[in-house]
């Protein structure tokens, strides 16, 4: 069942439009002969009686019932009269409020609710598309294989960042110890910051895996809510997208504000999921001209979701810097960070590996 108006609607709907002499409002009429129609109309007579005779035969009634011995032995006082009529008044709209809450109709059966996004944003460019758009295509759903890169051990060349024994190679955005959690094998975000690496690459092939807090929690952006932020300004998206939909370019997998990724590849929460990312980054020129975007290869749990995806510019909302556009030129070796976003996210097994010129 579903409630639709409460209490004080009802009220409200009544004064608004009192019904012709005579006749009752269609909601007390639905009551029938119930009691709890006659109480209600009993408190409704108290509110129509306006003169000081009638006032004061029901203050008088009530006070003869009232000062009779009650079973705890006590007498009347005023306090408990009021006690008494609020709580005959409470159990009418009680009654009122279960009438309609059966008689309500019901959402449909299978109705999702709206997804969230917006329509004043930019429109990206090359697509017919606003930024954060709810009404872009969901992307299909792929269920992905059991396992692909599931604690995959990091190659000869690969610098690993995070073993599951301490974050040594990690830091707070202020330079300090990164204040994480480190427990089974495992990271998972704490004190309300994000944390990033110590150390800097150019081009590189980036492995980690991940798990969204099960049972899950929110909706859209509010559930495992996270991401992969490649010098705090190219995002990848982590989020918990297993059956829950959101704007297509914020769910997991997304190049956040930019790019859905080609399918939702996700696993239920609480299962470890895996992102191995391919970036290159941008180059300037030395009249500090672009010459060259960020360019991102991104496989979920072993499926390609992001195909050397060409990034518009900088992230929506991580920088203060105008998103959709490159910022002032930086050096090709960037950083990675792992966001603390209002969800205890859990990260394992990350390593990292250079890229080397053709």
């Amino acid at each position: 069942m579903k409630i639709v108006i409460g209490i004080p609607a009802v009220i409200l709907s009544i004064a608004a439009a009192p019904p012709a002499a005579g006749e009752l409002h269609p909601f007390v009429r639905s009551l029938g002969d119930s009691g709890a129609k006659q109480e209600l109309l009993m408190d409704m007579r108290d509110g129509a009686e306006t003169s000081d005779t009638n006032r004061r035969r029901r203050q008088q009634n009530a006070d003869t019932r009232l000062s009779r011995p009650l079973a705890s032995g006590l007498n009347y006082n005023p306090p408990t009269r009021l006690y008494m009529k609020t709580t005959r008044l409470l159990k009418s709209y009680g009654v009122c409020l279960l009438v309609l809450a059966a008689t309500a109709p019901a959402s449909p059966k299978g109705a999702e609710p709206p997804i969230e996004g917006y329509k004043n944003t930019p429109i990206l460019p090359g697509t017919k598309w606003h930024m954060h758009d709810p009404d872009r295509p969901q992307p299909p759903v792929v269920t992905p294989g059991q396992t692909f890169s599931q604690s995959a051990p990091a190659p000869s060349d690969a610098e690993v960042l995070f073993d599951g024994k301490d974050l040594s190679k990690w830091q707070n955005e202020r330079g300090q110890d990164a204040p994480w959690v480190v427990r089974d094998g495992y990271m998972e975000t704490a004190a309300r910051q994000n944390i990033r690496t110590r150390g800097q690459w150019a081009d590189f092939q980036l492995h980690l895996e991940f798990a969204t807090p099960t049972p899950p929690r929110g909706n859209g952006q509010g559930r495992g809510n996270s991401g992969v932020l490649i010098n705090n300004m190219y995002e990848v998206q982590v989020l918990d997208s297993y059956q829950s939909k959101t704007y297509p370019d914020g769910q997991c997998a997304a190049i956040y504000g930019q790019s859905p990724p080609l399918v939702n590849a996700s696993k239920p929460p609480g299962e470890w999921q895996t992102y191995d990312i391919i970036f290159e980054s941008p180059r300037w020129n030395e009249q500090k001209e672009l010459v060259k975007k960020a360019v991102a290869t991104v496989l979920h749990n072993g499926v390609v979701v992001q195909n050397h995806f060409e990034i518009l510019g900088i992230t929506d909302g991580i920088t203060r810097e105008v998103p959709l556009k490159y910022a002032a030129p930086h050096p090709p070796e960037v950083f990675i960070e792992l966001q603390y976003h209002n969800s205890p996210e859990r990260f394992r097994n990350i390593w990292i590996r250079k890229i080397g010129e053709q």
